[in-house]
C-alpha cells in the first residue's frame, strides 16, 4: 500500500542506521516507535526513513513524539507465525 502522508504517535525507543545488506551502504535511518493499543497491549513499529540522518532524531529518544511520514510504503509479511508490517518512508518530520 502506498500513502502520501501518515502520522504516527508513540514513544521513540530507538534510532539506528538503515543499511543495505548487499552493498553495505547506509540508506537512511531506522526508527523504533512504541505505543499501547486500545486493549492495553504494547506494540512496536520499525520504520525506515530513506535519506535521513540519525542526528535528526536522537534528541527525541525516550519521548512521546508525533511523526509525519511522507511518501510511505507499507507491506505486510509473516515472521515467526506473527503478522508484521514493513514501513518505509521517503521523509519523516517530528511535529
Amino acid at each position: 500500500m502506498e500513502f502520501e502522508a501518515v502520522k504516527i504517535r508513540g514513544m521513540l525507543m530507538g534510532v539506528a542506521s538503515a543499511t543495505d545488506f548487499e552493498t553495505k551502504a547506509v540508506l537512511g535511518v531506522q526508527l523504533d516507535i512504541g505505543y499501547r493499543t486500545a486493549t492495553g497491549r504494547f506494540m512496536t513499529n520499525n520504520i525506515k526513513v530513506l535519506g535521513a540522518k540519525q542526528d535528526d532524531f536522537t534528541t527525541f529518544l525516550d519521548e512521546v513524539v508525533e511523526i509525519q511520514l511522507e511518501n510511505v510504503s507499507i507491506t505486510s509479511y509473516l515472521q515467526s507465525n506473527r503478522a508484521m508490517l514493513s514501513i518505509k518512508a521517503q521523509k519523516a518530520t517530528i511535529l
